[in-house]
């Protein structure tokens, strides 16, 4: 995007800084992506453009223009004097930033530098980058929420991991299993990856219905379930592990409906109760024992 802007307007360089925290808690300027003309000196690896303090004194003008909205655009002979120095310092002749805004906060900045000549920038040009700041603004946003969406994901897998449980995604329209947790390997000795439906399924030894479920056979269950009838699945499963052990397993799941307010996928986790189900062996055989 910043070669085919930067040719267009012929440019010498064009970039895009992001606003960002230090490692002192301080708001900073750093330049994370630049395109430069063949026969121009890249600055992308340059320290003076990484982690500078955002509102460098003497550059209100500067600072206020591009958090306000608009634009800033100058040249040589419009440059204030402090600024005309800076720029100078660096060799730009021209420069035009528009402000990169990012779900109504300042984000940064994708500006256009002209070392060779003064000039001045027309105002096609400068519709044409604002159009173009509002589109990389909607894609900075789209790629945030979907990195905080998997951060999210991330935090939740490790919390229900952390409590001896395996998090698994069962897509029922495609009949299998698009996650299911590391942990499922220590419970049933098969890893993620060879966990399918049939698979599962073939573990099974003993189902007991649980909750809106209760007393329903298992496959009654399914039905109701994946028609939207019951919202959440709870059963508690005897299966025999990969080197022929018995095990409890509970599988505790929420539906995912679709448009037609039909299920087609479910997220739960799996926990070992096989502990308990001894325990409770124990004490109705215990109770047993002692009736007359």
């Amino acid at each position: 995007i910043l070669e085919h802007l930067g040719q267009t307007i012929n440019a010498t360089h064009a970039y895009i800084f992001e606003q960002h925290m230090d490692k002192n808690g301080e708001v900073v300027y750093s330049m994370r992506f630049e395109w430069t003309r063949p026969g121009f000196s890249s600055d992308l690896e340059n320290p003076e453009f990484q982690n500078t303090p955002l509102f460098e004194e003497d550059f209100e003008r500067y600072y206020t223009t591009l958090k306000s909205g608009e634009p800033f655009v100058g040249s040589a002979s419009s440059f204030l004097p402090l600024e005309e120095e800076h720029f100078s310092s660096l060799g730009i002749k021209a420069i035009l930033e528009v402000p990169l805004f990012v779900n109504g906060k300042w984000w940064g900045t994708i500006g256009f530098d002209d070392f060779v000549q003064e000039r001045e920038w027309g105002n096609a040009e400068v519709d044409a980058l604002r159009i173009a700041a509002g589109i990389l603004s909607a894609g900075i946003l789209r790629q945030e929420t979907d990195a905080a969406v998997q951060e999210s994901e991330r935090i939740y897998r490790q919390a229900i991991e952390a409590a001896d449980a395996v998090p698994y995604y069962q897509d029922y329209e495609n009949d299998r299993y698009l996650f299911m947790g590391e942990g499922i390997r220590e419970m049933t000795g098969y890893g993620p990856e060879e966990i399918n439906i049939q698979g599962w399924a073939n573990m099974i030894e003993e189902t007991v219905m649980l909750g809106e479920a209760e007393g329903l056979s298992l496959n009654d269950a399914i039905q109701l379930m994946r028609r939207g009838k019951l919202k959440t699945w709870k059963c508690d499963q005897k299966i025999r592990t990969r080197d022929g052990q018995i095990r409890w397993i509970t599988d505790s799941s929420i539906e995912i409906f679709g448009d037609k307010k039909m299920s087609r996928g479910s997220i739960g986790i799996l926990q070992d109760i096989t502990e308990r189900k001894r325990t409770e062996m124990q004490i109705h055989l215990q109770a047993a024992a002692l009736e007359p």
